[in-house]
């Protein structure tokens, strides 16, 4: 059985256990006490879809990325060369056509895999969400039947609140960000959106405001 934990949490638990040495022998000693006492999550290879599913948004995440960099950039369009302002041009609808090349093939994923596609259906259901927001949670967490309930995987998603509070002090709360930084920073998003166009979400909004 192959098991994948977040390298903090061994290292969180090899300092409360007084382990001072770090070397390679310490720290196989370390990760198989933790695994004994703590035990793991078993790995499981996700199948071809979901794994071209993942690459695809990731490279989309980082074409969106560069093409919003590029488009700052012109905002100083005055003060360029001509031949630096084309070149940028292109670059950004270079960027678009690749865009629009993934999002053609990410549906292309979603029509031909039923179970796929009940699930993006099950999410973009929701108001505020997305197709983009869908395939971003579904292709960079791990299959939500391996949580327990959404606690754990909010947790694993790094989305759960951290409370500071010692006594009478009463410190600033905020998330674990922990887990995977698309997710969040996609997530984030979805629930500004979400909360303008749900009522339900808006509701716990304001109770939180």
């Amino acid at each position: 059985t192959v098991c994948v934990e977040n390298p903090r949490r061994i290292k969180d638990f090899a300092k409360a256990m007084n382990y001072l040495n770090k070397t390679d022998r310490a720290d196989a000693l370390a990760i198989a006490e933790y695994l004994v006492r703590i035990g793991g999550s078993p790995w499981r290879l996700a199948d071809p879809v979901m794994r071209e599913l993942s690459a695809l948004t990731r490279h989309r995440i980082c074409l969106q990325g560069e093409k919003n960099r590029l488009t700052n950039k012109l905002e100083h369009e005055a003060n360029m060369a001509c031949l630096v302002v084309r070149q940028i041009k292109d670059a950004i609808q270079r960027a678009k056509d690749n865009v629009q090349e993934i999002d053609e093939r990410r549906e292309q994923l979603i029509r031909e895999n039923t179970p796929l596609s009940a699930q993006v259906d099950a999410l973009t259901a929701i108001a505020g969400v997305g197709l983009t927001s869908a395939v971003l949670v579904l292709s960079q967490m791990p299959d939500i039947d391996l949580f327990e309930d959404a606690a754990s995987w909010a947790a694993f998603a790094g989305v759960t609140p951290c409370r500071r509070e010692s006594g009478l002090w009463r410190g600033k709360t905020f998330i674990s960000k922990g887990g995977n930084a698309h997710v969040r920073s996609g997530l984030f998003i979805t629930a500004i959106v979400a909360s303008q166009h749900n009522p339900v979400l808006k509701a716990f909004r304001d109770k939180l405001l």
